[in-house]
């Protein structure tokens, strides 16, 4: 019996993925895989930011926030974890806040795809 060709959505922090492994790495491996076994499937991404230099794709829908929103992100948490903590910085705060803005992007996408 031939397998039913489902549409797939996958969600990662870049495409491709920055970095030497890790969760993205897997997720675009898994991306390929299901491509390859006949799927529609497309890869949402959540921190791409507009200075991708890879040429435009159909199946890689980018999502994230403007560099500018991300440095000032960045800027502040910097800031106010200095003064509140002097000897750390809390860098996964800055993280999310800049994922946020790709991930509520990224999941109205999702929605117009419309996955199995």
């Amino acid at each position: 019996m031939p397998e039913k060709r489902l549409k797939i959505a996958i969600f990662g922090s870049h495409f491709p993925p920055s970095g030497g492994g890790g969760v993205t790495t897997s997720h675009v491996n898994l991306f390929h895989a299901l491509r390859g076994r006949g799927h529609e499937v497309r890869f949402f991404t959540f921190l791409d930011s507009d200075s991708v230099k890879e040429k435009p794709r159909t199946d890689v829908i980018r999502n994230g926030a403007p560099w500018v929103l991300r440095y000032l992100i960045r800027a502040v948490c910097r800031v106010v974890f200095k003064l509140l903590e002097k000897c750390e910085m809390a860098y996964q705060t800055s993280d999310i806040l800049e994922s946020w803005w790709g991930a509520r992007k990224a999941s109205t996408a999702v929605q117009k795809f419309d996955p199995d």
